[in-house]
């Protein structure tokens, strides 16, 4: 009998522990999804000096590290623009962005030009994206803007040639960016692509602010069978839109076998 009891106490325990096992699961669980129903968006507000909404003609957002444009809806874009607005994130990427800080490049464009570029660092908590800049979301577009940029990504690379016209497909290469004594990352991607034409490249748009109005030496060195068959030197800069090669010889250049 009292074996029989001991069971029953023992069950009980066991289930009360599981109940509140449970509770809290559920607890927790709802805490989780506490979230408060607003779709939350990040974008752009344009106004004249007069403060009526900029209605640009058409927009994109790159995202940097991940190397490519974000599709848009056309259906919100259009909604959005009425009133000067433009998203360039919203919940539908929270769980991509959760957690990280990542910079979306904006560019809008207006009668075929670009009128406003800009860097936008987001990311997400568990719940809402949100926008981790410290710079106003509001920005004011002059009627007579001068500064237009074209939507071509550019980069400044070496073209590499046999004598006989064929391309030389190194092993690796280094870039090392001379005042700042560190060797840049290299985009495996967009390595390999280029390398097929015996093409490689040194810096690209992605640099163009830590660039920009400057002359800096980067230093190309190419590896073959193990060896340097090639090291040089060459000085880049960027304007406001894109980088520039700043060197006067040519970036073509004859490689002996």
């Amino acid at each position: 009998m009292k074996s029989l009891k001991l069971f029953f106490l023992l069950a009980s325990a066991m289930i009360i522990a599981l109940l509140t096992f449970a509770q809290c699961d559920l607890s927790k669980e709802n805490d989780e999804i506490n979230c408060s129903k607003q779709f939350e968006t990040i974008g752009l507000m344009l106004r004249y000096p007069d403060g009526e909404p900029v209605l640009l003609d058409s927009t994109k957002v790159f995202w940097v590290s991940q190397n490519r444009f974000l599709e848009q809806d056309p259906f919100w874009w259009k909604l959005a623009r009425e009133w000067g607005n433009y998203i360039i994130v919203d919940d539908l990427m929270r769980k991509e962005l959760r957690g990280k800080k990542e910079i979306m490049r904006f560019m809008g464009y207006l009668n075929d030009r670009v009128v406003i570029e800009r860097d936008i660092l987001v990311g997400a908590n568990y719940c809402h994206v949100e926008y981790l800049g410290t710079e106003p979301l509001s920005i004011q577009i002059a009627y007579d803007s001068e500064i237009f940029c074209t939507d071509q990504f550019e980069f400044i690379g070496l073209l590499l040639r046999y004598p006989n016209g064929e391309p030389v497909l190194l092993d690796s290469t280094k870039v090392f960016w001379v005042s700042q004594n560190k060797y840049l990352e290299q985009n495996k991607f967009w390595w390999g692509e280029a390398r097929k034409w015996g093409n490689y490249i040194i810096v690209d748009d992605l640099m163009r602010k830590e660039l920009q109005g400057k002359e800096e030496i980067m230093r190309f060195t190419g590896y073959l069978n193990n060896k340097i068959v090639i090291e040089r030197e060459v000085l880049v800069g960027a304007n406001y839109c894109h980088v520039e090669y700043l060197g006067t010889e040519s970036l073509t250049q004859v490689i002996e076998p």
